[in-house]
């Protein structure tokens, strides 16, 4: 079984209909992008593409592999015309193209270590929107710790755990819903007996005495539903633990290879960590809601500021929503 094959499809792709739902930040560098447009341009899929498509994952690259990628592919494709048609057709629509500051992440130890400069910016970003999967078999990234090389195993399981997310999500919310609807019911049994306490006193009246005269009939069938219930909740609890340990199993495989947040946080990794797992454009004001936990003081001019003259922020200045990176580039055309 491929890689490909094992990624579940169908159940990934319910994740557009739980709304709450928020992405996986992914950064690829221009080696792992060539490769994934190879195999694209061979099989017409590949996994990558396949959770980003779907908004499981948020596909970010830096900035220069826009002009970097289309010089590769000539040298190293066999096809390098058809490759560059894969990359403006099925990928320019999906990745996220960021301008990084040398800036970003300043003084991280894991960064500063990588020998090639070109390849600092895939790790300045992944550093800023951590817990985040970079994807690189490069060997200067590796060497400083950093990145997964088994890329296409780690989106394997990143797709086996939605897939667990979003089953233990429609578990969950079904059982939410009948809670809810239980409570709305006692709730309003509870105001019909405040307001009415003569019909509650009658109806207490009526079942101590059902109770009385059936007492042995009363008595045997709370103990077979007791029962009925003790056997279904066995039922569920086997039927669940499985899944449970599958989703331990899962989460467990991605957050080990996971890059780690930078810390103390910064208002900088804040907003590119807000701005990565979300699904669309987002408000100043939810980014500064955010930015409190980093620093309370922090007002809304000041952080309108902060964007307009960070190069990795990019947002219409009347709406003032905000976005990590651009979807394509209008620089070049390949």
């Amino acid at each position: 079984m491929t890689s490909s094959d094992a990624v579940p499809r169908s159940a990934v792709e319910m994740v557009r209909l739980v709304p709450e739902y928020r992405r996986h930040p992914v950064v690829a560098d221009a080696n792992v992008l060539f490769q994934d447009t190879q195999r694209y341009a061979k099989t017409g899929f590949t996994v990558l593409t396949f959770l980003a498509r779907n908004e499981v994952i948020t596909l970010l690259t830096s900035e220069h592999v826009y002009r970097r990628l289309p010089e590769i592919m000539s040298e190293r494709a066999i096809d390098a015309s058809a490759q560059r048609q894969v990359w403006k057709d099925t990928y320019l629509p999906l990745v996220r193209f960021v301008e990084v500051p040398d800036s970003m992440c300043a003084g991280h130890q894991q960064i500063e270590s990588v020998v090639d400069k070109e390849d600092r910016p895939f790790a300045r970003l992944a550093i800023a929107i951590a817990p985040s999967l970079l994807l690189t078999r490069d060997h200067h990234l590796g060497d400083a710790g950093l990145g997964t090389t088994e890329w296409a195993d780690a989106l394997t399981i990143l797709g086996d755990l939605v897939e667990l997310d979003v089953s233990l999500y429609g578990s969950a919310h079904t059982a939410l819903i009948l809670a809810r609807v239980m409570g709305l019911l006692v709730q309003q049994l509870w105001r019909a007996a405040a307001s009415q306490p003569l019909l509650s006193i009658a109806a207490a009246g009526i079942g101590l005495l059902l109770l009385l005269d059936n007492q042995e009939d009363v008595l045997r069938k709370a103990c077979a539903a007791r029962a009925v219930i003790r056997d279904r909740g066995s039922r569920l609890l086997e039927a669940s633990t499985p899944v449970f340990e599958r989703w331990e199993a899962a989460k467990g495989g991605v957050e080990s290879r996971l890059e780690k947040p930078m810390l103390p946080r910064s208002v900088e990794t804040v907003c590119a960590r807000e701005l990565a797992t979300q699904r669309a454009a987002v408000t100043t004001e939810m980014l500064l809601s955010v930015c409190e936990s980093v620093n309370p003081a922090t007002t809304k001019s000041e952080l309108v500021a902060f964007l307009r003259a960070h190069p990795s922020f990019h947002g219409p200045p009347v709406q003032q929503r905000w976005e990590l990176g651009r979807l394509g580039s209008p620089i070049i055309d390949v």
